[in-house]
């Protein structure tokens, strides 16, 4: 059987940003949709919420406002992946691949998942699988690593909204990428890509892969903070990593590592830093 329809959906007006294509932020939420219905189609609704330790993504190609969406999930036991849940995401019209996204699993009764998971199983593909970062969870002691770097920026503050919680009260997966949309020009900027420049040269910010490691849970009402770092650069790319914090407590909550680039608005390609461009990203990697 391998993959089976697990969501239908449409890119309302609302759901544009700046550069006239779909924000991050709501791919997140229309696959969180897509999981919920391919574990309730598969006999999977009992996996552990808390044995899921990544969301990966890529993004492959722009949507528009209007463009209908469906997705296709799957399920794959991968040397990188023991069991994790692909789900890959394409415009319904002309099947072209927008974006994917991986549920890793590190599951204690692995035969038990596996053998409920058999009919829906396929390979890893290409396009799905990592390329700015391993698909290992992010580790606690990394991540206090690079959070107190020198070069580390506040870029967000806010609270944790009800209606951005599941049953349980839990912040959702959407709510934290939502925070990372929201501090992603703070981040641009420490890394020297400032608004100034993006603007002079019709250029927009681009996120092509991102990947999310829980850390402890989040509770609705809880205040929190992002401190974000440049990690990397290329000459088309760069990669930057948010930290969610609970204001509160100072607990690290979350990690999302973000590769980003910038895209010019007319021709909708990617740009080739120029050489002031890369040495601020350079000087900024912390």
């Amino acid at each position: 059987m391998g993959r089976i329809e697990s969501g239908k959906g449409f890119v309302n007006r609302w759901e544009c940003d700046e550069n006239d294509h779909m924000n991050v932020q709501f791919y997140w939420t229309k696959f969180q949709a897509a999981a919920l219905h391919f574990r309730l189609q598969t006999g999977l609704e009992e996996l552990p919420e808390d044995a899921r330790t990544s969301r990966h993504i890529r993004y492959h190609s722009e949507v528009g406002a209007a463009t209908p969406l469906a997705v296709q999930s799957f399920v794959t036991l991968d040397i990188s992946y023991p069991f994790a849940i692909i789900h890959e995401m394409r415009d319904a019209i002309s099947n072209r691949l927008s974006a994917t996204l991986i549920d890793r699993y590190d599951l204690s009764d692995m035969e038990h998942w596996a053998g409920l998971a058999y009919p829906y199983r396929a390979p890893l593909t290409t396009e799905a699988a990592p390329r700015s970062f391993s698909p290992v969870p992010v580790s606690r002691d990394d991540a206090e690593q690079t959070r107190h770097s020198p070069k580390a920026v506040t870029s967000y503050r806010g609270q944790v909204s009800p209606d951005q919680c599941d049953q349980n009260g839990r912040a959702l997966d959407s709510y934290i990428i939502h925070c990372a949309t929201d501090g992603a020009s703070h981040a641009w900027e420490a890394a020297g890509l400032t608004t100034d420049w993006l603007n002079e040269n019709n250029l927009g910010r681009v996120a092509v892969e991102m990947k999310l490691s829980r850390l402890a849970p989040l509770q609705a009402h809880d205040p929190v903070h992002l401190v974000s770092v440049t990690t990397s650069a290329a000459n088309r790319t760069f990669s930057f990593r948010h930290h969610l914090i609970n204001t509160r407590s100072g607990a690290l909550s979350a990690v999302v590592d973000v590769t980003g680039l910038a895209m010019d608005l007319g021709a909708r390609k990617a740009v080739i830093w120029p050489k002031e461009i890369r040495a601020r990203l350079d000087e900024a990697i912390g």
